[in-house]
């Protein structure tokens, strides 16, 4: 479904949960839901999630820092890794 569509039918949606919703809110509103999972789907595939069996960005990243440990579990744990890494290095 094109992004135009999913928009209408999130809008189309919004507007029937909430009856007092203008068109031109429910079209913003279905806009930043689809930005955010756009956002999200970006985040977990290029950086969270393995998917073609080689390094996912972060992972990436740290190997070309040289670490070499456990990066954690989560973004906050990787990005810290990340970091301490960095430090440690200078």
């Amino acid at each position: 479904m094109s992004y135009y569509l999913t928009l209408k039918e999130t809008a189309k949606d919004l507007k029937k949960d909430f009856k007092d919703i203008s068109t031109a809110d429910a079209l913003l509103i279905a806009a930043k839901i689809e930005q955010a999972e756009l956002l999200a789907s970006v985040l977990k595939e290029g950086l969270l999630v393995n998917t073609a069996g080689k390094p996912v960005a972060l992972e990436a990243i740290a190997m070309q820092l040289g670490f070499k440990g456990n990066m954690g579990t989560d973004i906050t744990e990787v990005l810290a890794s990340i970091q301490d890494t960095l430090m440690n290095k200078e």
